[in-house]
């Protein structure tokens, strides 16, 4: 009788045991694949009272604006305000390419305006100690100029609330945006440069397209984007003569 109950108490325990562990293999799972994902977002910048520039035809607006977000509940992942650019010498395809960031830069707080610029191959834009991150997170909340290049007694320039911090450059050549043929020191854009689309042959000029971004960083290292901001675009000719487009997007 003893052993029978032993036997019996043993199935009774080995039945608990198999009830329990398969309640913890389903639970302690949960635990791990049923948790709140963590979403890191940024506020975008934002341009200007003057709006996205269509190659406007005075030196004075040719110029892209915007002013940083403050980001100020992201402060643990938020780095700055980075301006990211192309080099295009064919208009159609510019156009494209900004229609088709366009399009997938609707969701608030989305990176895919970003993924799909950077997959066009994009550029940072840099200035004075050459800082991907144009604007740190320390400038806080700030209105930003950026104009490419010289011309109608206006200097290329980065400027932080109406004060210079140096003229911006291209990457990774750390060469300015003024432009002229055999000329070191301000070398034409060329078909192998990270930061150039060559599409057309026979064009005389390049046209600047250029987008801001928020910048940050998640405690694992991966690098957060906000909404990318666009700013417009610029019709650089050699030598910076201007030649005004009709075209727009």
């Amino acid at each position: 009788m003893l052993k029978k109950i032993v036997t019996g108490s043993f199935y009774i325990w080995k039945s608990i045991y198999f009830i329990i562990g398969g309640c913890l293999c389903g639970i302690i799972p949960c635990f791990f694949s049923c948790g709140l994902d963590v979403f890191y977002y940024l506020d975008r910048p934002s341009v200007t009272g003057g709006g996205v520039i269509e190659n406007p035809e005075t030196p004075e607006s040719r110029v892209f604006s915007f002013i940083t977000a403050p980001n100020s509940s992201q402060q643990d992942i938020f780095q700055g305000t980075a301006v990211y650019y192309r080099l295009y010498n064919d208009f159609s395809r510019m156009n494209s390419d900004m229609s088709s960031i366009s399009s997938v830069n609707t969701e608030l707080y989305s990176d895919k305006g970003m993924t799909r610029l950077l997959s066009y191959g994009y550029q940072p834009m840099v200035a004075g100690n050459g800082n991907p991150i144009m604007i740190p997170v320390s400038e806080g909340t700030v209105t930003v100029s950026v104009r490419p290049f010289s011309e109608g007694g206006y200097q290329a320039a980065v400027s932080v609330n109406g004060t210079p911090r140096g003229e911006p450059m291209r990457t990774p050549l750390r060469r300015g945006f003024t432009f002229f043929p055999e000329n070191e020191a301000y070398p034409e854009p060329v078909e192998t440069d990270i930061d150039t689309q060559f599409s057309n042959t026979d064009a005389g000029g390049w046209w600047l397209a250029a987008y801001a971004v928020s910048v940050g960083q998640s405690p694992d290292m991966t690098p957060v984007y906000s909404q990318v901001e666009v700013l417009g675009y610029l019709y650089l000719d050699a030598g910076n003569t201007v030649t005004v487009s009709t075209g727009s997007l």
